[in-house]
């Protein structure tokens, strides 16, 4: 069985790691859940205009449809609802 990465090598991976993935696999892991505030997130690209924000190629935004939320991944539309409650 391999050893486990101590915190100094696991901060270098998920340092260096894209920000779409790593957020993908931090939510899987509560240990790094706890350890994901204390790394410093490296973006290349982030912006917000009204309704819309982009995280490198992530672009989460929303629709026409107040319960609609739109994600887009390199252009791939995913999409997600969302109830509200009145």
């Amino acid at each position: 069985m391999p050893l486990p990465l101590s915190y100094p090598g696991l901060k270098c991976v998920l340092e260096n790691l894209e920000a779409v993935k790593r957020a993908h696999i931090i939510l899987r892991s509560i240990g790094l859940q706890k350890l994901d505030k204390l790394i410093p997130l490296r973006l290349k690209d982030f912006n917000i205009v009204r309704e819309e924000m982009t995280i490198n190629t992530l672009r989460i935004g929303y629709g026409f449809d107040e319960d609609k939320v739109k994600f887009e991944v390199n252009g791939e539309n995913i999409q997600k609802t969302e109830r509200r409650e009145p």
